[in-house]
């Protein structure tokens, strides 16, 4: 017969080489509480006999359990029982309840040392519920085989088989055919509360009817029919709780089934924990499941991570079956994928946690290839999640956390920072040679200013000096030119009969010579009011009144070329010198007049209007135009482009002048042939 269980042969190894004399001194520890006493225990002599007894029987057993031949070894120690054939062991009372008493002890060491062997929730309930089907397995045995020894002494030893039957700690009940009770012990009195005497003889299904066409009561039938019949994992129909059975059939001499024996264990504390396990299990696998770091369990005793939760597919991409292979290499894996650099650094860390007492986590920096080849940085924080029984680390439970975007990070700070300080440094020789610089601008300004100041003085002279030819120009020549034209006057009447007619034209010639020279000094003398105007009064000039007054100047020319003057004032007033607004007003009419085409008459426009800070003055007329080569000489001083037309191109000249020097500004627009647009952009706003 060979055992199906797959988690009990590599628990009872770990406790066969490593455990073997702690599982014998728990043994002993709970056999004192119990007042349990060793069979053949009038021979060993004290503890260190005992001890050595216990390890050859537990000896035995693991190494049985080991190879999967545990039940083997429970049946050749039955039969041997059975036939008597155990010197020490009795088939009497005493011996069956040495036996009970001593399957109980061993199933609680077993189950106590599970802690040590595997800190895995699920590993251990599996482990669990093997050794609770080893242990049912045992006991049934035993009572199949006390049933054998019970029905050859059935006439002469009734008393022994009841004796066993109420001392049992598991619940023992027997029926007929017809399901009536024949037997019902007081474990079985415990656990259903149900007294023997009430149900002694009764239908055990009249009874709980809720038992009635149940799965229970058609998997019991089978007894019936000389199987053995086991129910696992079941809850109470009456009352809370659980409990597991194991039905035999019993018979008669013929070896004909008259009825059933029924072994019911209470399996509720067993089931709660299990529940328990189970619900903390789902908790802890949920929380590792929702984290975001990755958890890990690093066995120390095995150098192999015996866990890590699924994130940590994600953050290295393997699936579970390429991390299945690193985490069997053991320290090889480490190797492999761990940076080289960092290595050492690791295997000395879980070294160094192997004598560790102290209580504080441990964090550790590495790197690690991901599934593309690539190393990721991973911050790991360890602290001790088992100890053996010295208080030494066995397992160490860890939380990563991938830190390759902060170390990223870091590096680009790092890279920015080393960049920031050659800028630095770069910025400070930058400002030294700007400061020399600057130095020596400042000197350069400085020699600069006083060449300037020097020139201003200059030019103050000289303009003075100008001042004083203009107005010598302009008052002393103008007695001797008049007295001139007087003379030239005087002449032509003198001399009018006598004069031949060459002469005569060289007369006029002489007149009309004088008469521009005047002229030209009436033009200088503008030029030199206008200079000296600059700082002229300003105050509130309104165009209509001012379109007026000049008008009144230039009215005979208007009714001389039948000029069509029309005026639209839409800004009323302007802040202006009153006599600068004149001379503007006064040069463009009369040149608007003076410049129409002879082929239509003439008609000019005279607006205002506000375009952002400015307040425009616009006259507008359908003259003869402008060439537009000539637009950049317009506003020189004595350029002209009409000369059938009298005047010495100064009037534009003082007209830009004035506007400039008042912050405003001109332009033109022109069309050779079809007439011309000047724009007057007065600031809206002037200073007093």
């Amino acid at each position: 017969m060979k055992d199906s269980f797959q988690h009990i042969p590599s628990y009872a190894s770990f406790l066969l080489h490593e455990k073997l004399s702690a599982f014998c001194q728990l043994y002993l520890q709970r056999a004192a509480i119990l007042n349990h006493t060793l069979v053949g225990s009038q021979n060993l002599s004290g503890e260190e006999d005992q001890l050595a007894f216990l390890k050859k029987e537990f000896f035995d057993l693991l190494q049985c359990l080991q190879v999967g031949k545990g039940k083997q070894h429970i049946l050749e120690r039955i039969r041997l029982w059975k036939n008597n054939e155990l010197s020490y062991l009795s088939r009497d009372m005493q011996g069956v309840s040495y036996i009970v008493t001593s399957i109980n002890i061993s199933k609680f060491v077993f189950i106590k040392l599970l802690k040590d062997y595997s800190s895995h929730i699920e590993l251990r309930e599996q482990i669990l519920i093997e050794l609770v089907e080893f242990y049912s397995f045992y006991f049934l045995k035993l009572i199949e085989a006390f049933g054998e020894i019970g029905q050859e002494r059935l006439l002469q030893q009734k008393e022994f088989s009841q004796s066993l039957i109420n001392h049992c700690i598991d619940g023992i009940s027997a029926y007929d055919l017809d399901w009536k009770v024949t037997e019902w012990n007081p474990a079985m009195e415990r656990m259903i509360q149900v007294r023997k005497e009430e149900i002694l003889g009764k239908s055990f299904y009249d009874f709980f009817p809720s038992y009635v066409g149940s799965e229970e009561a058609l998997i019991a039938k089978k007894v019936f029919e000389g199987e053995s019949v086991h129910l696992t994992d079941r809850p109470y129909k009456v009352g809370k709780g659980w409990y597991e059975a194991h039905f035999v059939p019993l018979h008669n001499e013929k070896k004909e089934v008259i009825g059933a024996l029924s072994i019911t264990r209470d399996i509720t504390q067993r089931k709660e924990w299990e529940l328990k396990i189970q619900e903390d299990q789902h908790f802890i696998q949920s929380l590792a499941d929702t984290s975001p770091d990755v958890i890990t369990v690093y066995d120390l005793t095995k150098g192999v991570n015996i866990y890590s939760s699924k994130e940590i597919y994600e953050i290295l991409g393997y699936n579970q079956q390429e991390l299945k292979a690193l985490v069997e290499k053991g320290v090889q894996g480490l190797v492999e994928v761990i940076h080289p650099e960092d290595l050492p650094l690791i295997l000395t860390f879980l070294e160094s946690y192997k004598t560790y007492t102290g209580s504080k986590a441990r964090d550790l920096e590495y790197r690690i290839k991901d599934h593309q080849g690539n190393y990721r940085w991973i911050m790991d924080r360890y602290n001790v999640f088992k100890r053996s029984a010295d208080g030494l680390p066995i397992q160490i439970i860890g939380v990563a956390r991938d830190n390759t975007a902060r170390k990223l990070a870091e590096q680009e700070l790092k890279e920015v920072n080393v960049k920031l300080h050659e800028t630095n440094e770069e910025l400070l020789r930058t400002e030294e040679l700007l400061k020399e610089a600057n130095d020596e601008l400042e000197e350069r300004v400085a020699l600069r200013t006083a060449e300037l100041i020097e020139k201003n003085k200059q030019l103050i002279r000289t303009n003075t000096d100008l001042d004083n030819f203009i107005y010598t120009a302009s008052h002393d020549l103008r007695a001797p030119i008049a007295n001139i034209e007087g003379l030239i006057m005087l002449l032509a009447k003198s001399l009018a009969d006598r004069l031949q007619a060459n002469e005569q034209t060289q007369l006029e010639y002489v007149s009309k010579s004088v008469i521009k020279l005047r002229k030209t000094i009436d033009d200088l003398t503008d030029i030199a009011r206008v200079q000296k105007d600059l700082d002229a009064q300003v105050e509130q000039i309104s165009f209509q009144t001012m379109f007026e007054e000049v008008y009144e100047d230039v009215a005979s020319l208007a009714k001389l070329s039948q000029a069509q003057i029309i005026t639209q004032f839409d800004v009323a007033q302007v802040p202006f010198s009153k006599k600068n607004m004149k001379s503007i007003f006064y040069n463009l009419l009369s040149n608007a007049i003076k410049y129409h085409s002879a082929e239509r008459l003439p008609q000019i426009k005279v607006h205002t209007y506000q375009r952002g800070e400015y307040t425009v003055l616009s006259v507008d007329d359908n003259g003869l135009g402008i060439p537009e080569r000539s637009k950049d000489k317009l506003f020189k001083m004595f350029k002209r482009f009409h000369t059938h037309v009298e005047g010495t191109g100064i009037g534009l000249y003082i007209v830009k002048r004035v506007v400039e020097n008042s912050g405003g500004k001109i332009e033109v627009e022109s069309r050779e042939g079809q007439g011309s647009t000047f724009l007057i952009y007065f600031p809206s706003k002037m200073e007093y």
